[in-house]
């Protein structure tokens, strides 16, 4: 007695149930729907309907992959099973082969209008069956993680927005989170004054002499020189450690300096943003740790641009101090005060 041979191994393995889709037979001709088992049930998890209605019910029920949808079927027709389904948000991107017996280009017309998007003529052929199948799933596929993407990146957009304004309250305007494409637009506005390539631990000292050089030829105060070479030194010395180096770049924006230093490291945990900035000596392993506890405390404002590709500190300050130069929060805060000591006490 000999066991089953390679072939009939074959034949069963098909593809892994848990990665089956799912494909509905719409056909009232049970012949037409045993053939068509027997040639995809193999590949695919298949479901069957005999009527418009219930192929309706079934496709409410839990969707489909696909339809196979025969056009003339007792009561509801095929193109009016595909209208419903091609109107309604929830399937209108489930693929839809029609089943018909005829070429007729009247027929196809007709479907196109309805939305079906591929046609099959009886009798066809399994391997035309086959490829049919495969692609429009494989397009739906596509344009699920298609959809998926757009959603993930429309709610980080809403979250990196909500955490933008949380740290830009609490850091009293002083930290802004940027896109990279803000970034680009205020670069665009500077005169540049210097360039730099931050390699090697020797670089470190180069950009606090380049820094200080630059600011004395805008004139900026002397005070705030040292300030700002103190913080292009915490920016650099971190982009050496934790991103393996990154540029310096030193700009004027008219009464204004800017010194950018980036890199192309990991950047830093979305997650991890408000701790990392906000929070004094706390550390990851891309963040200044006191740095920006250090940035935030010298500087007239820091801005921040960080993804996976890299990380971009702008380090702002003033080239004279003002003579006000309290944030809006603290005024709103001392009139608040001011208020409360003024107003009579009731009681």
């Amino acid at each position: 007695m000999t066991g089953p041979g390679p072939t009939r191994e074959i034949s069963l393995e098909g593809t892994p149930q848990a990665t089956r889709r799912r494909v509905l037979i719409v056909d009232d001709n049970e012949a037409n729907v045993v053939l068509l088992q027997k040639h995809l049930e193999r590949d695919y998890e298949v479901d069957v309907a005999y009527d418009g209605e219930q192929a309706l019910q079934k496709v409410e029920a839990r969707a489909p992959d696909l339809l196979l949808l025969d056009i003339m079927l007792p009561g509801m027709d095929g193109y009016q099973v595909c209208e419903r389904l091609k109107n309604e948000h929830a399937t209108a991107f489930i693929p839809i082969i029609m089943l018909t017996n005829l070429n007729n280009m009247q027929d196809k017309i007709k479907g196109l209008e309805m939305g079906a998007d591929d046609f099959l003529v009886k009798p066809f052929d399994k391997l035309e069956l086959f490829s049919r199948v495969k692609n429009l799933i494989r397009v739906k596929a596509l344009m699920e993680e298609k959809i998926e993407n757009e959603r993930r990146l429309e709610m980080e957009k809403e979250r990196r927005g909500i955490m933008r304004d949380v740290i830009f309250a609490v850091s009293g305007g002083k930290l802004v989170l940027a896109e990279e494409s803000e970034m680009a637009e205020m670069r665009a506005q500077g005169q540049s004054k210097h360039h730099m390539p931050i390699s090697e631990s020797a670089d470190v000292g180069l950009a606090r002499s380049e820094t200080e050089r630059c600011l004395r030829e805008i004139s900026m105060e002397r005070d705030r020189i040292f300030d700002m070479v103190l913080c292009v030194s915490e920016a650099t010395t971190n982009a050496l450690k934790h991103a393996r180096g990154g540029v310096l770049d030193i700009y004027q924006v008219d009464r204004r300096a800017q010194v950018w230093v980036s890199d192309t490291g990991s950047g830093i945990d979305f997650s991890l943003l408000p701790r990392s900035t906000l929070m004094r000596g706390w550390s990851s392993k891309t963040s200044l740790g006191y740095g920006y506890t250090i940035l935030l405390e010298l500087l007239d404002r820091v801005l921040l641009s960080t993804s996976r590709y890299g990380t971009t500190v702008v380090m702002e300050m003033a080239l004279h101090a003002q003579a006000d130069a309290e944030l809006p929060v603290d005024r709103f805060l001392a009139n608040w005060k001011d208020s409360e000591k003024k107003s009579p006490n009731v009681g």
